[in-house]
């Protein structure tokens, strides 16, 4: 409920580092950040990385705070005035499963999925990788299925140094979680009957 709008990840600097390291040892050439919002991921990783081609894409769903609220905060907050997510001025207005199929990128960025399938849907598209930045235990994005799927656990600093909403929880025993799933145009997919 943040002034700004809602804030779930925090990328600092050594996080933005970290990441920009990590994606280059993937050997990859296009990233595609869905879900993107105001689009700061996406500018901070070109401005680390400029020898990629980025591109930041939202469907603007969240654009009007309601949508993103539950019942209870609608009810709690009736009358507040609380802000949408504001779309930057590098976002694209497109959804998730249509940039995939624009772009047709090596790397798919998703960054606090909202709740539903977006990461099962977008590794459905032409995609090598999809790296799915989130929660521990967190079920959006895809979900327990996700599971099954090929994947890494992306353990040390691209872990370590993401800072979300929920780090400063000591109640809560989660903590940020960031898994690469396989694409549908990665090789080892390719090769499944």
């Amino acid at each position: 409920m943040n002034e700004a709008g809602p804030i779930y990840l925090l990328p600092t600097r050594e996080w933005v580092s970290a990441l920009a390291t990590y994606v280059d040892g993937l050997g990859v050439r296009t990233v595609l950040e869905v879900a993107a919002g105001d689009g700061f991921l996406s500018r901070c990783l070109a401005a680390k990385c400029p020898q990629l081609r980025i591109v930041a894409t939202d469907d603007g769903s969240w654009e009007k705070a309601k949508a993103r609220m539950t019942t209870r905060e609608r009810r709690d907050y009736a009358g507040v005035d609380v802000r949408g997510l504001a779309l930057g001025n590098n976002v694209k207005k497109v959804s998730a499963q249509r940039a995939v199929q624009r772009y047709r990128p090596d790397l798919v960025i998703v960054s606090w999925a909202p709740p539903g399938q977006l990461v099962r849907r977008v590794m459905r598209g032409p995609c090598k990788y999809v790296l799915d930045v989130g929660t521990e235990g967190d079920e959006c994005g895809g979900g327990p299925a996700l599971w099954r799927s090929a994947q890494d656990f992306v353990e040390g600093p691209v872990e370590q140094l993401a800072w979300c909403r929920l780090d400063e929880r000591s109640a809560e025993q989660r903590r940020t979680r960031v898994t690469l799933y396989h694409g549908a145009r990665h090789p080892e997919v390719r090769k499944r009957p």
